[in-house]
């Protein structure tokens, strides 16, 4: 009898490492970002992580950003009580292809207003702060930021929204050219701020 339950131990965990070894990382695999820092117990063939690598220092992010040419991306949520900051994660966040994009274009940094779990007092007053700096009214908010190109712009959550749909957006955005300095109409920083 407690052979039989051993077999069907072994035969559990080694079915559930196989389902998180699949080349398509998936939702049962990839964590929320709620969860940053956890991982799948392997990463997808091409060598591509199953998360998303969260930052937390915002001012860094920008200079690397500059530097690198990448999009700096804030996202805003609060994972444990927001239906639409669920369901965008679960429709684009959690997506291996979103993942792969942001790994090699965006430096992204995770501002949670939990309702449960409350983040350390450190980490509840930098998302207060950065909330406050870009006007946030609603959860989910994804602000996109160009620092090479001083612009900056929002997205969130909408039916019909996935991975392809809202990296061709950020695409978009990051081709975008924003209006010379000798322009009358105003432009917005890294920050987001007009000048």
């Amino acid at each position: 009898m407690l052979s039989a339950m051993k077999l069907n131990l072994f035969l559990l965990v080694l079915a559930s490492a196989f389902f998180c070894s699949a080349a398509n990382c998936n939702e049962a695999c990839c964590p929320s970002p709620a969860k940053a820092g956890a991982k799948c117990a392997k990463a997808p063939e091409g060598g591509a992580a199953c998360k998303i690598a969260w930052l937390d220092d915002f001012d860094k992010a920008v200079a690397d950003a500059k530097e690198s040419g990448k999009l700096v991306m804030v996202y805003f949520t609060g994972s444990d009580w927001c239906p639409y900051c669920v369901k965008f994660d679960n429709a684009v966040l959690k997506k291996a292809e979103f993942i792969k994009w942001a790994d090699k274009n965006a430096l992204m940094i995770l501002c949670d207003f939990p309702q449960g779990n409350k983040p350390p007092k450190a980490v509840a007053e930098r998302n207060a702060a950065l909330s406050k700096k870009f006007g946030i009214r609603g959860f989910p908010t994804m602000v996109v930021l160009n620092p090479s190109k001083k612009s900056a712009t929002t997205a969130g959550y909408y039916n019909g929204i996935s991975p392809e749909s809202f990296i061709k957006e950020l695409e978009t955005f990051k081709a975008f050219e924003p209006p010379s300095a000798s322009s009358d109409s105003p432009k917005a920083d890294a920050s987001g701020a007009a000048k």
